[in-house]
């Protein structure tokens, strides 16, 4: 199988980073292929692993998020994965790996309460709720049974989208060395002398790993004792700030901050503490290292596997809320206390965790996600060149389509339902079955970039389509059903790819249906159409989709089933759907205007939209009023002459 593996940035010694590149390996080290999309890569890339930089822009944090998202996203198009794994907060993937804590929470914790009206919180909020909310598919694999109830307590997510992953060590990184030979290391290394006290901090992000709490500790230490300190702050970080209140509490010559390191390990054997009062930690995966090396370990109970620490007996626990007071007096203990009773109860809770979990559970898991929405490829003829081309085929439609390959599809002609530059849809039969297939041929750097400087996105290829009908097949919106589909170039500009559907039969659109009426319905067929259309796009619009040509002639039923307000419809035509949205802005808001147009030249009143808005979702009024108004220019510049031709140069180009 092909996994996307999404980043914003990766560097060697972040913990994140760390744990996906892990995971990556693991899925190779199983059989299976990864691609890991980027905004940055530092240090050496792996051999067995593709590595693909995407570019960003913008001037604050969030934009450049958001401006990388949707370039990493466009890559992923570009060629069909099994499953699709964010290791940050974005939309849309498939698995989203917790590594962060819940956000929500932290900005009403932590936060003064202007924080929630600033933009930056907006984007981190909608970015998790569209991944958290009920009406995501999105599963999440989290690391700490504390983590997935906080995000259960603001977001509601379901049980069974949460997969706990159990605390991992490898064994090979953590070679015995004799204690003795590891302090005569650790004074050629960094001068501190065997009598001396070793502490260790480990963890990019100084602030948040409490680098300055450990600091202010070690200052308050009884002179005879502090005397004796050294320390080593071991991370990824900016250490200007630190180095200055290092030296504000006279430790410049027992405090050495350096950058990351490779050899951890080792380090935490040298050591005699490790000392980790975090402000806030997910999991706190150096705990467990620390006890795999006989590194007795003082920290924060904030942290996810501080609870490890307690059941082992491994080391010391600052209790909540946090108090500088208690640090200060807990370190002085401890460095009072014989180490020996920690480190070998570290080591013992140590073996016994590497014994129940041996490695790679985050990839099984994953390979099972996977598994269960998987299409089955295409057999290939090995006689005949795949040229760069990938084909699904769904079971059910194997034997019509086993002899069909990439070219095949493409040349397959038949009667035109619609027509586009470098896009046609077509009704064809195959082997006496009736299809639709869309056959998108290369779009080309400049249609791209025009599109992009029009402040439109662009469409590239069916791998949008098929995403779309994947995910309305998961939130039960019924659609028109995959037979195949395949993809051939590996950039966006070069990419041709097609889908083939299922005829649906003998269907009509809700504006066929309103075309038929000679004068408006009654008021009780206006409002159960609506109703139903209402519920439509309420289960759509909440599950973060958004179709971009949210019109009634995209909205259809089988002829048979009468119109009414439990009607289940079919929506169709979801080559330009998004997903990720957040269900109350711009995006949704344009959908719920193309309706409201679609709808205009058919009597519908006002009173009718208000039935509507009891069965939508809760919006603002000011979403219905900036909805009505671009309602109101879409059908007036629909109704010009410059439109109307163009229409029919369209109408004109199809079989219809």
């Amino acid at each position: 199988m092909k996994f996307a593996f999404l980043i914003f940035k990766y560097f060697p010694y972040g913990g994140v980073q760390r744990d996906m590149l892990r995971i990556a390996k693991d899925c190779v080290a199983l059989g299976h292929e990864v691609t890991i999309f980027t905004g940055e890569w530092q240090g050496l890339q792996p051999e067995d692993i593709k590595v693909k930089l995407c570019t960003s822009s913008g001037w604050r944090n969030h934009t450049r998020h958001a401006s990388l998202i949707s370039a990493m996203q466009q890559a992923v198009q570009v060629e069909p994965f099994d499953l699709v794994v964010g290791f940050n907060r974005m939309q849309p993937i498939d698995v989203y790996f917790a590594a962060d804590s819940c956000f929500i929470a932290k900005a009403h914790e932590e936060r003064p309460w202007w924080y929630r009206l600033t933009s930056r919180y907006r984007w981190f909020q909608q970015a998790e709720e569209a991944i958290f909310s009920p009406a995501s598919n999105t599963h999440i694999l989290t690391l700490t049974p504390q983590e997935q109830q906080t995000f259960q307590h603001w977001y509601q997510t379901p049980d069974d989208r949460f997969h706990l992953i159990p605390p991992i060590l490898d064994p090979q990184r953590f070679h015995a060395f004799e204690r003795a030979q590891r302090k005569q290391w650790l004074a050629e290394t960094f001068g501190i002398l065997p009598e001396q006290i070793a502490l260790l901090l480990v963890g990019s992000g100084f602030k948040t790993k409490g680098a300055d709490r450990a600091v202010t500790a070690i200052a308050a230490l009884p002179e005879s004792v502090k005397n004796k300190v050294r320390m080593l702050i071991i991370g990824q970080d900016n250490p200007r700030w630190l180095q200055k209140h290092i030296e504000a509490k006279g430790l410049s010559n027992q405090v050495q901050v350096l950058g990351g390191r490779d050899d951890i390990p080792q380090m935490m054997q040298a050591c005699d503490w490790l000392v980790h009062p975090a402000r806030r930690e997910l999991a706190g995966h150096v705990l467990l290292e620390a006890m795999a090396s006989g590194l007795p370990v003082i920290t924060t109970e904030v942290c996810g596997y501080a609870p490890h620490i307690a059941k082992a007996g491994a080391g010391i626990l600052i209790p909540g809320p946090f108090s500088q007071e208690t640090l200060n007096r807990e370190l002085a203990t401890a460095l009072a206390t014989e180490r020996e009773r920690f480190s070998q109860a570290g080591l013992s809770y140590a073996a016994q965790l590497m014994r129940e979990n041996p490695g790679k559970a985050e990839a099984r898991t994953l390979i099972q996600l996977a598994s269960g929405n998987r299409l089955q490829p295409l057999p290939h003829r090995p006689e005949k060149p795949l040229h760069d081309s990938s084909l699904w085929l769904s079971p059910a439609h194997a034997q019509a389509l086993q002899r069909y390959y990439f070219e095949d599809f493409m040349s397959l002609q038949g009667y035109t339902v619609r027509a586009a530059a470098n896009r046609k849809t077509m009704r064809i039969a195959i082997a006496g079955q009736s299809y639709f297939i869309k056959q998108h041929e290369a779009t080309g750097w400049r249609e791209i970039t025009k599109n992009w400087l029009s402040f439109k996105r662009p469409i590239i290829g069916a791998m949008t389509e098929v995403r779309a009908i994947q995910a309305l097949e998961k939130i039960g919106i019924a659609t028109t059903p995959i037979a195949a589909y395949g993809v051939q170039g590996e950039y966006a500009a070069n990419q041709r790819s097609f889908l083939l559907t299922e005829d649906l039969g003998d269907i009509h659109s809700l504006e066929d249906i309103c075309k038929s009426w000679q004068t408006p319905a009654s008021a009780e067929t206006r409002q159960a159409m609506l109703i139903a259309v209402a519920k439509l796009a309420k289960t759509f619009h909440a599950a973060g989709l958004c179709h971009r040509d949210f019109y009634l002639c995209h909205i259809a039923l089988q002829k048979s089933s009468p119109l009414t307000a439990e009607t289940a419809f079919y929506l169709l035509d979801l080559h330009r759907v998004l997903q990720g949205v957040s269900p109350h802005g711009t995006d949704v808001r344009k959908d719920i205007a193309g309706l409201i147009f679609s709808c205009m030249d058919f009597g519908f009143t006002r009173e009718d939209w208000q039935i509507f808005k009891a069965h939508y979702l809760p919006q603002s009024e000011d979403f219905w009023r900036q909805a009505f108004n671009r309602a109101d220019r879409l059908h007036a510049k629909f109704h010009s002459p410059k439109q109307q031709n163009k229409y029919k140069q369209q109408r004109d180009a199809t079989d219809l």
